[in-house]
């Protein structure tokens, strides 16, 4: 079971979490951004009035991929990291200089190997694959520029894959690797899971978020709304994979009696940011915040 919980900015989004975490008991896993761990479990205690939290983990998808290698032994992989991937682009640039025509003039640089970097992982991150790029290559649309640059840009893939076959694992093979691998996890199994803090997810993230749900007993995610579509893009995507993986799906707003106090200063603000004309007592009232 799946469950969206949709807000605005202005809901207390975790405050919504830690009531129903009291009021459902039970052991609860929270997954939240890797650089937001440290303020997450503040705010858990913060919320739950405690000064140990027990049957609650915080914790980011990565470490909890970690957990789940750990449990079945399979974490033992030698990696590679961006820095060591952009070493060896950097060697198999040289090695391929005589593949590249557009590329040429740039393919010796320090920005375009950084450039490679970012789109390979980028690249498998959207779960893209060779042959993909291939078929947008001979898709091109008639431009032999851009169909030359797809060209090359999978020749350079190919040959990465092809140096890490078998000896290295990327970051991105690695999720792969514990996403495969949380079907058969008992640390998933009787859990309610909460997972925050997401403006938007890549599709390797989507498919742990399935996978859990597959195994724990309830996932709630929580949809920051917001002016630019994203969150009904989001929900769209994560409805589709639920239905594409026989996961029933549900959404919800969070109740308004979540809504943070506004300061009188953003009231002032709101109640003139639209306005062309000020009457004379409005512009008494926004003397004060004028620099």
């Amino acid at each position: 079971m799946l469950r969206l919980f949709a807000g605005r900015e202005n809901i207390d989004k975790e405050r919504f979490i830690y009531d129903r975490v009291r009021e459902h008991g039970g052991e609860t896993l929270v997954l939240v951004p890797d650089q937001y761990t440290l303020v997450a479990e503040e705010q858990a205690l913060r919320y739950l009035e405690t000064d140990c939290l027990f049957n609650v983990e915080i914790t980011s998808m990565n470490r909890l991929g970690l957990k789940v290698l750990t449990e079945q032994g399979t974490e033992s992989v030698r990696m590679i990291d961006k820095y060591g991937r952009f070493m060896l682009l950097s060697m198999l640039i040289r090695e391929h200089s005589d593949d590249f025509d557009i590329f040429s003039r740039v393919a010796g640089k320090l920005t375009f190997t950084s450039m490679l970097n970012d789109f390979i992982s980028e690249f498998k991150q959207q779960d893209c694959t060779i042959s993909k790029l291939q078929e947008m290559s001979g898709d091109a649309g008639g431009d032999p520029i851009l169909e030359a640059k797809l060209k090359e840009l999978s020749g350079v893939i190919m040959a990465y894959e092809e140096a890490i076959k078998g000896r290295y694992t990327d970051s991105e093979d690695y999720i792969a690797m514990y996403v495969s691998a949380m079907k058969d996890s008992k640390l998933l199994r009787g859990k309610t899971v909460w997972i925050y803090g997401y403006d938007s997810i890549t599709p390797k993230f989507a498919d742990a978020v399935m996978e859990i749900a597959k195994t724990a007993e309830a996932v709630n995610f929580i949809v920051n709304v917001s002016e630019f579509a994203l969150d009904k893009r989001l929900t769209a995507s994560l409805i589709k994979l639920g239905a594409d993986n026989s996961i029933d799906v549900s959404c919800e707003d969070i109740p308004a009696s979540y809504g943070s106090e506004k300061s009188e200063t953003i009231r002032r603000m709101e109640r003139s940011l639209w306005k062309d004309v000020l009457s004379p007592a409005e512009r008494a009232e926004n003397t004060d915040f004028v620099p």
